[in-house]
């Protein structure tokens, strides 16, 4: 056994030591913590399988009983309402490499909701199509921002999702209640190339790439990589070429700028694409 995949098979039986040990029984944040370490670690499909189980249901318990589910656990994403009417916490688990499950839990004052999904493929996200907690696509959450629209919340979501060993996919996605209060995804508030009308955006872009997509609360912009076509060991992806286009909020609706003028580049724009290594999963710079 090579030094490197020893070193792999004793890390994971001491984090199934750690994890047998505390029995993931009590919901704290300490097992919280061991359980969202192992999601997506390179490690033992079954111990992966038992700190999911143990993620599933120590947080939807807590969320369903109004507890505080503690800060800072691994693979957890949490966001909270500007107007503080819910919280949204998503994660995902790694099945294999390829393959990836999703959760979220939408907490209200009111009500909590379970959003499952697990396993997504490139076709099953339909641009026009209302989703809600019953029929979800999967997908990690990172930022929203709010707006009101003829006297009616609305939530942008930034989402991630994992296509495939090629590809994974960014997307904004409008969070928004019924008259029964109930969740629901989609609403027409986009005005973009391919994408006019349509209930949400979302784009591809190649696994090795680190496309942003996100809100600049100091431009009052969304700012988006633009994209270029490369072939990576023969295949044809989408990878960021260092240049940004924007989404601005004109008359109820996210509009398309070409050019982002005054964004500064780290480096001279090349004719291949740019890997800017000093960025996150979601493509945000690194401080």
């Amino acid at each position: 056994m090579r030094l490197s995949h020893m070193r792999k098979y004793l890390l994971s039986v001491f984090l199934w030591l750690a994890l047998t040990g505390s029995g993931l029984t009590q919901c704290d944040s300490m097992t919280l913590s061991e359980a969202g370490s192992l999601l997506n670690r390179d490690t033992f499909y079954n111990l992966r399988e038992q700190a999911l189980r143990h993620m599933d249901s120590c947080l939807w318990s807590m969320a369903k009983k109004g507890e505080t589910i503690p800060k800072n656990i691994p693979e957890l994403f949490e966001l909270h309402a500007p107007d503080s009417s819910f919280t949204l916490y998503s994660y995902r688990f790694r099945v294999h490499s390829a393959l990836f499950s999703y959760r979220a839990i939408l907490k209200k004052q009111d009500n909590t909701y379970l959003l499952k999904k697990d396993s997504v493929n490139k076709d099953d996200l339909n641009k026009n199509m209302r989703y809600s907690q019953d029929n979800w696509y999967g997908a990690i959450y990172f930022n929203l921002i709010d707006k009101k629209i003829s006297g009616k919340n609305y939530y942008f979501l930034f989402g991630y999702r994992d296509l495939d060993a090629r590809e994974n996919q960014k997307l904004i996605d409008v969070l928004w209640f019924d008259d029964n209060g109930e969740p629901q995804l989609g609403a027409s508030h986009f005005d973009l190339p391919n994408f006019e009308n349509a209930l949400r955006f979302y784009f591809n872009y190649g696994e090795m790439g680190a496309a942003k997509l996100n809100y600049d609360p100091y431009k009052n912009l969304i700012l988006k990589d633009h994209l270029i076509v490369s072939v990576v060991n023969g295949i044809p992806v989408l990878l960021p070429d260092g240049s940004y286009e924007a989404l601005e909020w004109k008359k109820k609706k996210w509009r398309y700028i070409e050019k982002v003028y005054d964004e500064v580049l780290e480096e001279a724009p090349r004719p291949v694409p740019l890997k800017r290594d000093k960025k996150d999963l979601f493509g945000n710079d690194i401080k």
